[in-house]
């Protein structure tokens, strides 16, 4: 079928460093969704930005 897959995955490391000791934390996320498109979707002509933390995609119906 007309399976449109998103996934993100981020990570982030904090570190401080001492005199008598360091210390480090990390910290990691993973996103990820799968939608069925409809069959009128033109998936060729699909577009995406990444924009402030908003994933935005863009799918324009085919003319059938």
């Amino acid at each position: 079928g007309n399976l449109i897959h998103v996934s993100a995955q981020s990570q982030t490391t904090n570190e401080k460093n001492d005199i008598n000791y360091i210390h480090k934390e990390s910290f990691g996320n993973y996103f990820k969704r799968s939608f069925t498109m409809p069959s009128n979707a033109d998936i060729d002509t699909m577009k995406s930005t990444y924009e402030n933390g908003v994933l935005k995609i863009t799918i324009e119906k085919t003319s059938n």
